[in-house]
């Protein structure tokens, strides 16, 4: 497999004299964990220890995947806390009214390449604009096959109604997390009205509802950072997958609302139509 792969380019690498630089989301010890045969990995983790100068990112307060995403864009996340006074919906509505320019929205359905059926309940087929609840994409047997269909015809989305998760919602928690890495990799605009703040989707740990606005971009690494370790404390044999991997998602919805991801998607959106 890919990890047995892994572990013979490395060894080659490092007994031939290379400068070795990689970066991962977990430790050397934790490398492969539960993976079959692992005894067979292990002696690769002890080459890692031997020769390479390991860094802990964890020792930092600040996560640095943020500093990047400082320069965010407005009208692509809002957060309806329930609020009377909140705006988040209506300002939603408006975002999908200008990016369909007020033209005809119609369901569609398109086909994946192994023959199944994706129901898009509203479509902009003319604008290439899409839009779903939660519950359409993540709360029924939908897979990565459809959300690659979804992310090939249409280069904006729209997701409205995301909840705040807990480790019960395990399937629609795993599917969001799918859905996520599949609009990022296609490099889909992704335009969300959820219930909190992408910091604050899974497993709130207190009582406020998503982020201040006023924290400073070191306030909310730090919050982050602590959110998930004390997540991964409370849950750290059961579903650690989904947990790392929805770190991994949380990071790549704050990308998806830089000014830096919606550029490189209106590139590749020019270039997929050349």
């Amino acid at each position: 497999g890919d990890a047995m792969i892994m572990r013979e380019l490395f060894s080659k690498m490092i007994e031939r004299g290379a400068v070795v630089i990689a970066t991962s989301n977990r430790p050397p010890t934790d490398l492969y964990n539960q993976g079959l045969q692992r005894e067979l990995f292990l002696p690769f983790i002890d080459l890692i220890k031997q020769q390479l100068i390991i860094h802990s990112i964890d020792l930092s307060r600040t996560d640095y995947r943020l500093l990047k995403n400082q320069n965010m864009a407005p009208n692509t996340y809002f957060v309806d806390d329930g609020r009377a006074d909140s705006t988040a919906r209506k300002d939603f509505e408006d975002t999908f009214s200008t990016l369909t320019l007020n033209s005809p929205i119609s369901p569609v359905t398109l086909q994946t390449r192994q023959g199944r059926k994706v129901m898009v309940p509203r479509a902009c087929v003319e604008s290439r604009v899409a839009r779903f609840s939660f519950n359409d994409l993540c709360g029924k047997p939908v897979g990565a096959a459809d959300y690659l269909r979804i992310a090939e015809s249409f280069h904006t989305v729209f997701l409205e109604d995301v909840p705040c998760l807990a480790m019960r919602d395990i399937n629609r928690l795993r599917r969001f997390i799918v859905l996520v890495d599949a609009f990022y990799d296609n490099k889909v605009k992704f335009i969300l009205l959820a219930e909190a703040q992408p910091l604050d989707l899974l497993n709130k740990l207190s009582d406020e509802a998503g982020g201040d606005s006023q924290d400073t971009k070191e306030q909310t690494a730090i919050h982050m950072r602590s959110s998930f370790d004390e997540l991964y404390a409370y849950d750290m044999q059961k579903n650690v997958d989904e947990i790392f991997a929805f770190d991994r998602t949380v990071s790549r919805l704050l990308e998806m609302q830089s000014v830096a991801y919606l550029e490189e998607a209106t590139t590749a959106h020019d270039i997929r139509c050349s």
